[in-house]
């Protein structure tokens, strides 16, 4: 999802503002882009600190994180759910954040959702909103305007005079710049300057990029002002990452001071919430009296149909049954008449089948009579062929020549044949009979059959298939009106059930009734059970004094609910009248232009820590609130801001540190830097080689790049 800046019409911009929104919005991008918004896994969460609403946890990471302090969040723990959280440090492979809720001691492992586009967004915001107004401090910190004013001349024991020179042009300049490695006492300097502004009574915005170094700059300060700054006048805004750094000087929280100045509106708000408690549940105790009251009036109508719908549920049930067991009795016969039916088809076929053979037989007896007609005709045909060939045998070939006799081999042939055609002719005639008898007796068997059924039954086929017809019938007719009374009879037990059963759950949120798993008499019995005691309960009660008695305790919780808030709204307002009236004020970058109420006042003097690893617009955003001066401190050879994106401009603005943009290096270089920038550079601790520290953290940066 595109944040509100990117989406909205833009608006025109004077000169570098509109570079720092292109930038800007160039790094959302770019963020949305590598998906850097996706939750980060977590793991080994440790609970170092927590009190009231705000408890911190420290999580192992699997690799380093850029994340600015108090950047906004939420942290998804299994079984919480998601919890808003406000990322407080990241140090190496550890990060601590700070929730509203206890999480318990340890947690194994969680997720946390940071998304960076809602802080560009919001810094875009804050860019726009000074499009219309002057920013000089702003402007010098970026060398586009003049730096005026001298130092003072004073020199503050215990410093080196680097240190003095810084401090001298931090009351006295405009702008100053101060540079320093690590351990050259950037944050003790930084305590000193911020102490002497407050002497001469100029109020201060110190931000840093870290909560850490907010802090450590915070302590020092109060350690050089003392007692001056138990009333409030130096405050740290935002949830500390030392929290043991702070409890001797718990007057330095903003939450403190809230409580302090707000002790007794918190105690009224105290008997305000207790009461609210107590009339809560006087009107739900009334509310139950009124419920209670009201069902009474009609239970006893309700409770005497429910019993007649009992009766009725019972009456149907009963008569389900008869007729499921009608069907069953019928159902018993049904394999009988099935079998008769099947028996009288069988018949019906058996004398058609009668006819059949009838006329078969007849045919057969024709054609029988037929064969033996052939029969006369072959024998008699076969015998002249015979005398013939005794004939032509015995005489010689003239007396064959002059008779007209054949030759005996001729004749012979044809008797042959003859004798041939009257063997098929017998043989025909026997398979005619043998079909006829077959026949015969296929239709003494279909009659015996057929006055076998006649004589066990007394009637045709045809009314013993009607009489089997008007059975199924019947048989159906019972299924369907018993399927019919069953369905009737346990839609109207469920309907029954499902009303009583809302009653009984009803009667237990009154508190009248215990949970029934039994049937409709049972659950009867329990309403008319609770029935007795919500009459024994109201029995001294009108139902208007019940009435009056809800309307008289919600008039009152209204009451205290507008009072409640109304003091929520003075205890808000008490913390911006303390952050209004404190002189010095030290919170993170990220924090300085999320909260309206440090971007709706004005300081003397903005010191901007740990400014190389700032944005610049977020810088410049900060420098706006100055009046008369603003102070940079920092170390352009540790690690530079970190930009994803590779937008020409997005590089310029967001991937430069503001001592480059000043051209504060190359005057380092050279032979007379300009006069508001001072060099920190005596060592006051023993620390690893500085060259070999800047290697390590350049090193980082590439990784992270």
């Amino acid at each position: 999802m595109q944040t509100a800046a990117l989406t909205s019409e833009s608006l025109p911009l004077r000169g570098v503002l509109d570079e720092f929104r292109t930038a800007l919005r160039e790094e959302i991008l770019a963020a949305q882009r590598s998906s850097s918004s996706n939750a980060v896994q977590l793991k080994n969460g440790r609970r170092i600190a927590g009190a009231d609403a705000s408890f911190q946890y420290a999580f192992a990471v699997d690799s380093i994180l850029n994340v600015p302090g108090d950047a906004p969040g939420h942290l998804i723990v299994p079984e919480k759910g998601r919890v808003p959280t406000t990322m407080i440090s990241t140090e190496g492979l550890t990060i601590t954040i700070s929730v509203g809720i206890d999480l318990g001691s340890f947690v194994p492992s969680a997720r946390v959702e940071i998304d960076l586009t809602f802080l560009l967004g919001k810094l875009i915001e804050r860019v726009e909103a000074l499009n219309a107004k002057s920013n000089c401090a702003g402007d010098r910190i970026l060398g586009f305007a003049a730096v005026s004013g001298a130092p003072e001349l004073l020199s503050v024991k215990g410093f080196n005079p680097e240190q003095n020179d810084a401090i001298a042009s931090s009351l006295g300049r405009d702008t100053t710049f101060i540079w320093g490695p690590p351990g050259t006492g950037k944050t003790t300097t930084i305590g000193a300057i911020a102490a002497e502004l407050f002497k001469r009574h100029r109020s201060v915005l110190l931000v840093s990029h870290t909560n850490i170094a907010v802090d450590g700059a915070l302590l020092r300060i109060a350690e050089r002002l003392g007692d001056e700054t138990k009333d409030g006048s130096v405050l740290r805004v935002g949830v500390p990452k030392d929290n043991k750094g702070f409890e001797a000087k718990p007057e330095l929280l903003l939450a403190t001071n809230v409580e302090k100045r707000s002790a007794e509106l918190t105690a009224r708000s105290s008997t305000l919430e207790q009461e609210r408690i107590e009339k809560t549940g006087e009107s739900l105790n009334v509310q139950r009296l009124i419920a209670i009251y009201e069902w009474a009036t009609e239970a006893a109508s309700d409770l005497d149909r429910a019993s007649i719908n009992l009766d009725s549920v019972q009456s149907l049930e009963a008569g389900a049954r008869e007729s499921r067991a009608a069907f069953e009795n019928l159902r018993k016969d049904e394999s009988r008449w099935r079998g008769i039916a099947n028996e009288a088809v069988l018949v019906k076929q058996l004398a058609l089948d009668v006819n059949g053979v009838r006329a078969l037989l007849a045919t057969n007896t024709q054609t029988a009579a037929d064969i033996n007609q052939k029969v006369v005709a072959a024998e008699k045909h076969l015998t002249e062929a015979e005398r013939l060939y005794t004939r032509s045998a015995a005489a010689n070939g003239l007396t064959r020549l002059w008779k007209g006799l054949p030759k005996p081999e001729q004749q012979q042939a044809i008797v042959n044949s003859r004798r041939s055609d009257l063997v098929s002719i017998w043989r025909e005639r026997s398979r005619v009979i043998e079909e006829s008898k077959r026949l015969q007796i296929r239709l003494a068997d279909a009659l015996r059959r057929i006055e076998a059924f006649r004589t066990t039954h007394r009637f045709s086929p045809d009314e013993v298939l009607a009489w089997c017809f008007a059975f199924d019938q019947q048989l159906r007719k019972s299924k369907d009106e018993t399927e019919l009374s069953e369905r009737a009879a346990r839609e109207a037990r469920a309907t029954l059930d499902f009303s009583l059963r809302g009653w009984v759950k009803a009667l237990r949120v009154l508190g009248l009734a215990e949970d029934c798993d039994g049937g409709a008499g049972n659950m009867l019995a329990v309403l008319r059970n609770g029935y007795d005691k919500a009459r024994t309960e109201v029995s001294n009660r009108s139902l208007d004094e019940l009435r009056q008695t809800r309307d008289n305790v919600d008039e009152r919780l209204r009451q205290i609910a507008g009072e409640i808030d109304t003091i929520n709204d003075q205890l808000k307002r008490v913390e911006q009248i303390i952050i209004s009236e404190a002189r010095v004020i030290a919170t993170t970058l990220t924090r300085a232009y999320l909260r309206d109420t440090i971007q709706s006042r004005r300081f003397d003097t903005v010191i901007l820590n740990e400014a190389s690893m700032a944005p610049i617009p977020a810088l410049w955003v900060a420098a706006s609130l100055a009046d008369r001066n603003v102070i940079a401190v920092g170390d352009f050879k540790q690690l530079p801001p970190i930009v994803q994106s590779k937008h020409e401009v997005a590089l310029k603005w967001l991937g430069q540190d503001v001592f480059d943009i000043a051209g504060m290096t190359s005057a380092h270089k050279q032979r007379c830097p300009p006069p508001h920038f001072v060099a920190l550079k005596e060592q006051h601790l023993r620390r690893r080689s500085y060259s070999k520290r800047t290697r390590a953290r350049a090193r980082v940066s590439r990784g992270r790049q």
